[in-house]
């Protein structure tokens, strides 16, 4: 289960189903397909937005892993559930998902599904607002798009484009940091206490220089903070510069260090991003960064609270400890 939560989210009313579809996009950050979508609402507003993969046809609908105890994390007492896929594969989700709905005492306020361009309401019998032929989904040219892209919302066209934006850099780019990064390990590999001192302090003045301005390192100094992210005492001042006042980076400098350093130095950058990913609201992003860490150091201590975090649907506003790494 990925979710979106309602951080930095802009004002916008949403007063039909067609509205609410072309807005979906922009509150996951992507345009979804073969996906289940539920939207957890508190009082009048989205506490939180959910997706999941469809379960294949000889899987269970339980598969999809969004749980009572997610919604419960986020005060949820309305959801709207969207699904996106082939009608058998979305109404037995949609069925699953209305039984966890009403045994927690959930009000369902809508649920659509979309196959094909158009969309049906499996709580709507009038035929004049729902025909038995489906409704055209909306556009991108409609005014919720609008209105979200007014406000710096955008939507990618898939999952698969936003993982293509963590991908490692590749051709001329790589090769200078595979040199900057053996030039720093031929000056501080030796274990001098000088030289490691050397490299703290010049990884805490770019990880301080970026919070403070927003700017994003040059490559030799994306090395030196890569590389220094294996010393704990440094790693556990990035995860606190997350949520220094004043932060003006957000996940911009986790995700250039995530695509720039070197593959042995990937897993605990992503797992920054993961962190400062879901403090933003952006679950979907931090979900990928924690596949990318896992992936890289299985055993990463803040990757893998970081997947509980977010299987559990904890808010981003929610106050965690976390030890090194």
């Amino acid at each position: 289960m990925e979710t979106a939560k309602r951080a930095n989210r802009p004002d916008i009313t949403l007063t039909s189903p067609a509205e609410l579809l072309s807005a979906v996009p922009y509150l996951l950050g992507y345009h979804p397909s073969d996906s289940m979508v539920l939207i957890g609402m508190a009082g009048d507003g989205i506490a939180v937005t959910a997706r999941a993969g469809l379960p294949g046809r000889d899987e269970p609908p339980d598969r999809l892993g969004i749980t009572a105890h997610a919604l419960q994390n986020n005060e949820v007492d309305g959801a709207i559930l969207v699904g996106y896929g082939p009608a058998d594969r979305v109404t037995r989700c949609v069925d699953w998902l209305r039984r966890l709905c009403d045994v927690n005492r959930i009000d369902l306020v809508e649920a659509l599904r979309v196959t094909e361009g158009r969309f049906w309401s499996y709580l709507c019998e009038d035929t004049e607002c729902c025909p038995v032929e489906g409704t055209a989904v909306p556009g991108d040219d409609s005014s919720v798009a609008a209105e979200f892209t007014l406000a710096g919302s955008q939507a990618l066209p898939s999952r698969e484009t936003l993982i293509r934006q963590l991908a490692p850099v590749t051709g001329r780019t790589r090769q200078a940091v595979a040199d900057a990064t053996r030039r720093l390990l031929e000056l501080v590999g030796d274990g001098d206490r000088a030289d490691r001192d050397t490299l703290r302090d010049k990884a805490l003045a770019v990880l301080d220089h970026s919070v403070a301005t927003g700017e994003l390192p040059s490559l030799a100094d994306t090395v030196w903070l890569g590389v220094a992210l294996e010393d704990n005492e440094i790693h556990d001042a990035a995860l606190r510069s997350v949520d220094r006042p004043g932060n003006r980076t957000g996940v911009s400098l986790w995700i250039w260090l995530t695509r720039h350093v070197q593959a042995g130095y990937r897993a605990r950058a992503a797992a920054l991003l993961a962190y400062a990913a879901w403090r933003a609201g952006n679950g979907v992003l931090a979900a990928e960064a924690v596949a990318i860490s896992l992936a890289g150091l299985p055993e990463g201590r803040l990757a893998g609270l970081m997947r509980h975090i977010l299987t559990a649907g904890t808010p981003p506003w929610k106050t965690v400890e976390f030890g090194s790494r």
